[in-house]
């Protein structure tokens, strides 16, 4: 028997937008819509210890479409834990390494997959397709003369950060920061900072 693999080719028909029909005596009632086969990409660090010590000897990255840096840092992360698992280490996951792989991809946040034995309602991101970033804060106004918005941050923003806002399509680049109507390289999280963005 062969065993043949698309070798780069996927379609993707998992990213694309679909609506649920329930066919009825008055004929079809729509009961969702969006992208409802777009699974959430799966974290499996806090699951790393017993996936090693079961005799799992091999992860796949999935690094086909990705950029060289999402290889790099997931490599990087990954290894970082395995190895601790490896050598018997106290194994502590650091907030910051979820982050950093938060922020190289990841769509509606992390799903563990199937890896718990508990039933994983939040497998599915029906509300966008690819990558969303991190969370970075909500937008209190928008100053359409002068081409700023200002931002309340619940984490850090740069000049040059890409940016994307929840209901539109496509990202925009940080040209501009103030703080306090002074500009600014970097705004911190909890402060209310104006950006202008193209």
């Amino acid at each position: 028997m062969d065993v043949l693999g698309n070798r780069g080719k996927c379609a993707q028909p998992c990213r694309l937008p679909y609506t649920l029909l329930e066919k009825s005596s008055n004929g079809y009632n729509k009961l969702d819509n969006g992208y409802l086969l777009s699974t959430r990409d799966l974290c499996s660090l806090e699951f790393l210890p017993k996936l090693v010590t079961s005799g799992v000897t091999c992860f796949k990255i999935e690094g086909r479409l990705k950029s060289p840096e999402y290889v790099a840092t997931v490599t990087r992360i990954y290894r970082k834990y395995i190895d601790m698992v490896i050598n018997n280490e106290e194994y502590i996951l650091d907030d910051n390494d979820k982050k950093e792989l938060m922020q190289v991809f990841n769509r509606g946040l992390f799903s563990s997959g199937h890896l718990s034995s508990s039933p994983n309602k939040g497998l599915v991101y029906p509300i966008k397709q690819n990558n969303m970033g991190i969370p970075l804060g909500t937008i209190n106004n928008y100053n359409a003369n002068k081409g700023y918005i200002t931002l309340k941050l619940q984490d850090c923003i740069s000049i040059g950060d890409s940016i994307s806002i929840d209901g539109e399509n496509g990202s925009y680049k940080v040209s501009e920061l103030l703080i306090n109507d002074k500009n600014s390289p970097t705004a911190p999280s909890r402060h209310y900072s104006k950006a202008s963005v193209e």
